[in-house]
């Protein structure tokens, strides 16, 4: 994964016991400077342990992920299906934690691998499907998904990466504002 804005980006992939994996932080077309690493080890597999997102600076913040891992449940779908984007989102998921957003708004875009068939759907509360704010269903197989997000002071709402039925794969979340 690369990216070169002023934003913020995220990697966001499950490890097995003991894998070694190797992190690179490069400057583009030789450019150095000061960089910001952090490491967290949430699993974004329900709302217990979500993954962070710092929505921060000027740039896109990019997420790459995937829900076809073998630690990946359906708990979106398991907490209230019914109101839970239409009932749409009985796939796979992983959940993302807007933490310490500033008061703004944000075009979030899911770009699915292959022909996964996404769904992005956003809750004030991360365990209750009432709480949704908004969800986006529309496209096909492979087709982007893309959603609107106003931030309030103190709010930090939970993201939901999904899929439709069985479906799951990998994707990239482009965060913009």
């Amino acid at each position: 994964f690369c990216a070169n804005d002023l934003g913020g980006e995220l990697v966001s992939l499950r490890l097995a016991e003991n894998q070694t994996v190797y992190l690179v932080v490069d400057g583009f077309d030789g450019g150095n400077g000061d960089f910001e690493l952090v490491l967290d080890f949430s699993t974004g597999e329900d709302c217990n342990d979500p993954v962070p997102l710092h929505l921060e600076g000027d740039g896109d913040v990019h997420v790459v992920g995937s829900t076809s891992s073998p630690w990946v449940s359906n708990a979106a779908s398991k907490v209230g299906a019914t109101t839970d984007c239409n009932g749409a989102g009985a796939g796979n998921d992983v959940a993302y934690k807007i933490v310490d957003a500033p008061v703004d708004s944000f075009t979030l875009q899911l770009n699915p691998v292959n022909t996964y068939n996404a769904v992005l759907h956003a809750r004030t509360t991360c365990n209750s499907a009432e709480t949704e704010l908004v969800c986006s269903n529309d496209g096909f197989s492979g087709d982007p998904e893309e959603i609107q997000l106003s931030i309030a002071q103190n709010e930090e709402p939970t993201i939901w990466v999904d899929g439709t039925a069985a479906s799951a794969g990998g994707y990239r979340l482009i965060i913009s504002h």
